[in-house]
This record gives C-alpha cells, sequence and structure tokens, in this order.
C-alpha cells in the first residue's frame, strides 16, 4: 500500500478533519476531532508517480472523534464523536453528505450493515440507534443496556446486530424488530470490542476483565474463554478466514496476540511500542495488521508471516491513535 495514515502531529486544530481522494486503505483516529487520512512522506516506499493524492482539509466534529467506518463499498466514511453526532463523508471528495442527530451523549461506536443501506450506533447514553444512511432518517432506537455501549457489530447476513456494554455484557438484537435476542453473560468487568467471525456463527468480545470469550451465535453459549494476565482487552479482531483472532490490550509488555479461536493457543505475539495498543485490525487478505498505539500516536503495520512492523506511521508524542480501520481499497504493493 502506497498511500496511507498521515503524520498525527500536524493538525493543530481541534475542528479540523482530512480525507484524500485516490487509492487508500487505512484510517486511524488522534485525540483531535479529526479523521485523518493522507500519504506519509517519511517512507521511501511511495510511488509518487502512481498516486498524486489530494488533502481536503474542512470543519467538522466539535468535539474528539471516538469512532470511523467505511461504507461496504469504500465511498462513505461514518464518524461518531464526543459531539453526540454522526457524520457521513464522501470518500472521494472530503465533503460532508450529512450529520445524524439524536445521542444524549458521546458516540462510541458506528458501523455499516454489509449492505451499506444501515448505519448502526451506540453511545453513553445506554442507546444503539440504526439509521438510514441515505436520508439521515433515525429508523430505530434501541433500549437495553444499562450502562454506555463501546460496540456494536452487524453479523455477516445482516439480520443480527451485537453489541458489548459497560453493563459487562453483549446483547444480541434482532434488526427487523429491534428486539433482544438474548444475552451473553460471563464477562465480569465492561465489554470493550465485540467482532463476528465471517461465517457469523462465532463471535468474540473482549473486556476489561482481561479475557478474550468466544461464543455460539445460534445458541448463545460460551465457547471458550482466553485470559490476558497483563491487561484489559481493548480490542478484538478475527482474521478474513476466521480461524484466528488478534487482540489489542492495554497493558505493560506492549503485546499483540494472535490465537487460534478453537484452541486458544497463541500463535504470535507482535511487540508495539507502548503499553497502550488501542485498536487492531486485519487487511482484506489477512497478511497485514494495523495496530493504533496510544501514547506515541503511531500506527504498526505488521507483516504476520514474518512477525515484523516494515512500516510505522509516525504520529506525535502524547496524540492518541484510537482506532484503525481498512479501506476496501487496498493496494498490492503494501
Amino acid at each position: 500500500m502506497n498511500v496511507i495514515i498521515n503524520n498525527l502531529n500536524f493538525l493543530k486544530r481541534k475542528s479540523a478533519r482530512v480525507l484524500m481522494s485516490g487509492a487508500w486503505a487505512a484510517i486511524c483516529l488522534s485525540i483531535f476531532s479529526a479523521i485523518i487520512v493522507g500519504q506519509n512522506r517519511q517512507l521511501q516506499s511511495i510511488d509518487e508517480k502512481r498516486y498524486k493524492p489530494q488533502l481536503i482539509v474542512q470543519t467538522g466534529h466539535s468535539d474528539t472523534v471516538f469512532s470511523v467506518v467505511f461504507s461496504p463499498d469504500g465511498k462513505v466514511l461514518a464518524s461518531g464523536s464526543v459531539d453526540k453526532t454522526i457524520k457521513l463523508w464522501n470518500v472521494e471528495t472530503g465533503q460532508e453528505l450529512r450529520t445524524l442527530s439524536g445521542h444524549g451523549a458521546r458516540v462510541n461506536t458506528v458501523v455499516f450493515s454489509p449492505d451499506g443501506k444501515v448505519l448502526a450506533s451506540g453511545s453513553s447514553d445506554h442507546l444503539i440507534k440504526l439509521w438510514n444512511v441515505e436520508t439521515g432518517e433515525e429508523l430505530k432506537n434501541i433500549e437495553g443496556h444499562s450502562d454506555w455501549v463501546f460496540s456494536v457489530k452487524f453479523s455477516p447476513d445482516g439480520k443480527v446486530l451485537a453489541s458489548g456494554s459497560r453493563d459487562k455484557t453483549v446483547k444480541l438484537w434482532n434488526i427487523e424488530t429491534g428486539r433482544e435476542i438474548k444475552t451473553l453473560t460471563g464477562h465480569t468487568e465492561g465489554v470493550m470490542s465485540i467482532v463476528f467471525a465471517p461465517d457469523g456463527r462465532t463471535l468474540a468480545s473482549g473486556g476489561a476483565d482481561k479475557n478474550i470469550k468466544s461464543w455460539n451465535v445460534a445458541s448463545g453459549q460460551e465457547i471458550k474463554s482466553f485470559a490476558e494476565p497483563n491487561g484489559y482487552i481493548v480490542s478484538v479482531a478475527f482474521s478474513p478466514n476466521g480461524k484466528t483472532v488478534a487482540s489489542g490490550v492495554w497493558s505493560h509488555d506492549h503485546t499483540i496476540r494472535l490465537r487460534d479461536i478453537e484452541t486458544g493457543l497463541e500463535i504470535l505475539t507482535l511487540r508495539g511500542r507502548s503499553s497502550q495498543i488501542l485498536s487492531v485490525a486485519f487487511s482484506p487478505d489477512g497478511r497485514r495488521l494495523a495496530s493504533g498505539v496510544g501514547f506515541f500516536g503511531d500506527v504498526q503495520l505488521w507483516n504476520i508471516e514474518t512477525g515484523q512492523a516494515p512500516k510505522i506511521l509516525k504520529g506525535s508524542l502524547g496524540r492518541r491513535a484510537n482506532l484503525c480501520r481498512w479501506s476496501s481499497l487496498q493496494s498490492e504493493s503494501m
């Protein structure tokens, strides 16, 4: 991938955002209210003749951005913020398409349905909302959690929504009716991150109780629990083949662990630059893993086969890289 995330230290205005038109494949957030995508000129691998990205800086959110997600076709980006709003952006032009308002507290998580027609959001107001992407209309207001909603994910078939909350539960919801299907209990602290396996049969969750749990979606039964002794789980991600789960951990040993989802055995340990691994995300082909580093603000791009991080996207000291996302546009040269 020749065009990637720009340095996280060049934004000084709290309300700035940066979007780029052209071929690009990853995104991360700083502690500013900024969406940062661009060209890292510190990397010698950039092909200036092939990629000449245009950077667009405009006013956006009025407070910190906590979550971003690409639409399935890569044409729209959604962002959720402490300012209680969700914004939809045209990826190619950087223009704001619309603002979705309705939450009473910060928006912690946003996710598109597989067909890209519906957006789900979870908030510190304990609510989950479903939105019509085309019109911006609020479709459903889902109540059930008793504390902050940290993570929401659609099942691959788009029929079920899963949510993880500070109330220590994972809930499964029927998208058509907005009704709760079942509650998955077992975590003893807040559930920070959830993710469906590609086949939709298994769900993984990571919590502040230092455990990763795998669940049978149909039955709601816990399959396995993997302990992380050195810190709480901030982010979990499935590999595209569904066999491996990666975990980002806030711990003193700077590690990202990749485990076999069936056995729980550790396959690979990656050592980052900081104790705060705030986000992990597999590339669409499963050969790379992006990790967002808390204290340094860096993004590390790992080669899964070698366990090395040949590309480090330098950030700024104290500027957290809260979240990493890959778009569907991935260069073979990465």
